[in-house]
């Protein structure tokens, strides 16, 4: 995807999110993955889109957080953790909900 056109995705995302938090309270929590494509309008066909076409809930399900992704190493450089496997995000996040007192904030 060109850098571009990110912004495209991230604004899809956050919609993304608003609208399971209306109609699904609290609303998504953790990692996702929003799968689509970039495509014309169906409207203006000079104009470009995000189209979503599959949602993957948490991991391993997200393929950009996947081993062989390089997103794993930016995230082990995130957090100062070696992640080696896309669940160690999940522990990460559980154990730090438990250190906070957070835990009920996480869990559904």
């Amino acid at each position: 995807m060109r850098e571009s056109k990110q912004d495209m995705v991230y604004e899809a995302a956050e919609k993304f999110l608003r609208v399971c938090e209306e109609e699904y309270p609290p609303g998504m929590i953790g990692l996702f993955g929003l799968q689509g494509a970039v495509a014309y309008s169906p409207e203006d066909d000079t104009k470009l889109e995000f189209v979503v076409f599959d949602v993957s809930m948490r991991v391993p399900g997200d393929p950009c957080i996947g081993p062989t992704s390089p997103e794993m190493r930016n995230l082990t450089l995130k957090h100062g953790v070696k992640i080696e496997d896309p669940l160690d995000l999940s522990m990460m996040e559980i154990k730090k909900a438990l250190e906070t007192g957070r835990l009920s904030e996480i869990v559904t």
